[in-house]
């Protein structure tokens, strides 16, 4: 199968698959995420309790990020907008490659955008939301606004990174086009 179309919001690359092999996962606009374990030969749509997803809905996936320390181990993150129901948005977590979700997060805000893991300690988390940045330091279980000024990129939230070679500096960019000059 391929991926189907329509705006593909991230790819995530496993670089613990060989390069003949390489594992990706991409998140497609009201789609879901999908999987290829032949560098994008062919796509495998996961849906192992993740929720469907249609243009109506007032849901969506956001990020799909793959865990740098546990292999298997993935993260996608769900947002809520709209009408929809308290909660629905957060962060899901696979264990198995993406066969089966979990909900995560109890304590952050509705909707996540964006999620970073730190590189030598997958514990701890960034996560954007357009209400702030948001920290784990238990895998996502449990979440505290560490900067929680309004921040915008298109509408959703800021982008949030680990620098690899310092993994103690983090980066989040944010744009607010109502002060733009």
């Amino acid at each position: 199968a391929t991926l189907p179309s329509g705006f593909i919001r991230r790819i995530a690359l496993d670089l613990r698959s060989p390069p003949a092999a390489r594992v990706l996962y991409a998140v497609v606009r009201w789609s879901g995420v999908f999987k290829t374990n032949d560098g994008g030969s062919t796509w495998v749509k996961l849906t192992g309790g993740l929720p469907s997803f249609q243009q109506t809905n007032d849901q969506d996936l956001m990020d799909v990020v793959v865990d740098p320390l546990l292999a298997d181990t993935l993260y996608v993150t769900l947002e809520r907008s709209g009408s929809g129901a308290a909660g629905t948005g957060g962060i899901l977590k696979s264990t198995d490659g993406g066969g089966q979700w979990a909900r995560l997060d109890a304590s952050g805000p509705a909707m996540f955008a964006d999620l970073a893991i730190k590189p030598d300690n997958s514990q701890v988390m960034l996560a954007s939301s357009p209400r702030g940045i948001y920290r784990s330091t238990n895998g996502g279980v449990d979440w505290v606004r560490v900067f929680d000024r309004t921040i915008t990129v298109f509408s959703r939230g800021s982008p949030v990174a680990f620098d690899v070679s310092q993994p103690n500096t983090a980066y989040a960019g944010a744009t607010n086009p109502s002060q733009a000059q």
